[in-house]
């Protein structure tokens, strides 16, 4: 079975809705043929969104030493709802009521989901759908811990605009037009089938400007867009962010950092 299902705890969940004609009369239909899956699956999230959750936890708490607590203390849970859309990327992330931990872990968990890379959508009758689907990302009990005893997290992330040695995409400058080029066809072949609107449009006038984080690992994270061109093209900028591998990240001092990182995307293509 493809289905992905991130804990068995999801199986006795509610998680799924699915828009369809029906749903004006308010119905929700709880049958379906493929949830939404993650790339890589059940594990693969397990780890990207745990090491997320640590990076931004020791940014946050920077003389934490999690490490030294014994090894078989558990992990505590938050638990997340969210509406994966037919693009693949996750809406309205909530807490699951009765089931965070703290407001600024349970905000870490949120702002997790909201950079998650684009998944494979949920589909019916091989069509993609939107759906809920409720998850679950595990904290450190030692960072609880710190909050109760008062301590105060760093509010302001550590992220450079500008350093010594910028990141680089993989190939360089002209691989990354290439790979946006190829990923702004497919996204117009598959929105726009039978005409293509952005067809002998200069590409400056349908133009938006996407900034994100390139992290010390290269991963990236928190695609925002700056300056707005039209809905579409926004949409996939921020599909096309999500969908980049690591990056050669940053340098300062020697160092490897977080660096904010603005560039262009355009559905125009010549």
């Amino acid at each position: 079975m493809k289905n992905l299902v991130f804990t068995l705890l999801l199986t006795s969940m509610p998680f799924l809705t699915q828009k369809t004609e029906a749903q004006e009369s308010n119905d929700v239909l709880v049958n379906y043929e493929t949830m939404p899956e993650y790339p890589g699956g059940n594990n693969k999230w397990k780890q990207d969104s745990e090491a997320y959750m640590e990076t931004r936890l020791r940014n946050m708490f920077p003389q934490a030493n999690p490490d030294s607590l014994a090894t078989d203390e558990r992990k505590r849970r938050i638990i997340v709802q969210c509406i994966i859309d037919k693009e693949g990327i996750a809406q309205d992330p909530i807490i699951v009521p009765g089931h965070g931990l703290h407001p600024v872990l349970d905000e870490v968990a949120i702002s997790c989901v909201h950079q998650m890379r684009s998944i494979r959508p949920g589909e019916v009758k091989e069509e993609p759908v939107n759906m809920k689907l409720t998850m679950p990302l595990f904290v450190h009990p030692y960072y609880l811990r710190l909050l109760e005893r008062g301590e105060k997290p760093l509010t302001t992330p550590i992220a450079y605009e500008v350093v010594e040695k910028m990141p680089e995409y993989p190939g360089g400058a002209k691989q990354y037009v290439k790979v946006s080029q190829d990923f702004a066809s497919k996204y117009i072949k598959k929105h726009f089938p039978d005409n293509n609107p952005y067809y002998g449009t200069p590409p400056f006038h349908c133009m938006c400007i996407v900034k994100f984080i390139v992290h010390e690992d290269g991963h990236v994270t928190d695609a925002v867009i700056v300056r707005s061109a039209d809905e579409h093209n926004d949409r996939a900028a921020i599909l096309f962010v999500k969908s980049m591998p690591r990056w050669i990240p940053g340098e300062q001092n020697g160092k490897k950092v977080k660096v904010k990182m603005t560039l262009p995307f355009s559905l125009c293509i010549q």
